[in-house]
């Protein structure tokens, strides 16, 4: 890791963004750290007339892939900003807050490939996982739900399978905003980005402390607060909770042993918090707001 830290304090000390080299560098440094020989990385630099400009690059059959110019855009055009302080931040943070909303979606899709290796190990007593499976056996099941056929005569067995994947399918995008497998690799990576920040955090006294924000801004956005004015009282919506009810997993969610969790892990995985919790949380983002 203090390779990568070194790596991105030379790029941002001599006001450059991360470039297509660094990129490449820091996503070797990931995955050798990481132990994941099986994962490629496929960096685009080429401009798609057909790509969205908030496509920054996902994974899937054990290839990431990252779409540098749309990386590159968003911190140059200030679309990573959340609150008004960062714009007040000394030039050396400022440049170092670009490159590390870049770090973060490298440190987040690499968290993906890290999730399918959790999922593969035999450690049932582990709560990420956990959460983790429930969201692959509901991905698995739409995918196993749609199988190709190459004669006429198989048709009848092949659309009915079809409606179904569609079906959970738009259940799933429906959902995804809130899904488990995006708010971990947030959360996760975010951690490690401030983490690592420890070894400079004298000289970079104001960023240090606006990661923390960056990551209760992210991991609250996705918690709701329900008003039942007919019963009188508030009723706060846990975004993990909803999104496995949603998907209809509602008996899985009863299995999971969350009653002794600290403040800290059930706000990381999107479990219940408290009104107070939430109000302290939403409270300290609206102050950031000013």
């Amino acid at each position: 890791m203090n390779n990568i830290l070194d790596l991105v304090y030379d790029y941002s000390k001599n006001f450059r963004i991360l470039d297509l080299f660094a990129i490449d560098k820091i996503m070797s440094i990931l995955l050798q750290e990481n132990e994941l020989d099986t994962i490629s990385c496929e960096l685009i630099s080429d401009n798609n007339l057909f790509l969205s400009h908030k496509e920054l690059g996902y994974f899937v059959n054990n290839t990431i892939c990252l779409y540098i110019n749309n990386l590159r855009k968003k911190v140059l055009k200030d679309k990573h900003i959340l609150f008004k302080k960062e714009k007040n931040l000394p030039l050396f943070q400022y440049i170092l807050r670009q490159n590390l909303e870049i770090l973060h979606t490298l440190f987040h899709e690499v968290e993906h490939a890290i999730q399918d290796k959790i999922l593969s190990e035999n450690n049932d007593k582990d709560l990420e996982r956990k959460l983790l499976r429930i969201e692959k056996h509901f991905i698995d099941n739409a995918l196993n739900q749609i199988t190709f056929y190459d004669t006429i005569e198989t048709i009848e067995r092949y659309i009915p399978g079809l409606i179904e994947y569609h079906r959970d399918m738009k259940i799933y995008k429906t959902n995804y905003d809130i899904s488990i497998m995006e708010r971990l690799a947030d959360a996760n990576s975010l951690t490690k980005i401030k983490n690592m920040l420890e070894q400079i955090k004298k000289e970079i006294p104001e960023l240090y402390e606006l990661e923390d924000d960056i990551k209760l801004q992210y991991l609250m956005k996705s918690y709701k607060i329900l008003n039942k004015k007919h019963k009188n009282k508030e009723i706060i919506i846990s975004p993990t909770e909803e999104f496995i009810k949603n998907l209809g997993y509602i008996n899985s969610l009863n299995k999971l042993n969350i009653g002794n969790l600290t403040y800290d892990d059930r706000f990381k995985y999107g479990l219940q918090i408290t009104k107070e919790e939430y109000e302290n949380n939403t409270t300290r983002l609206k102050k950031l707001m000013k």
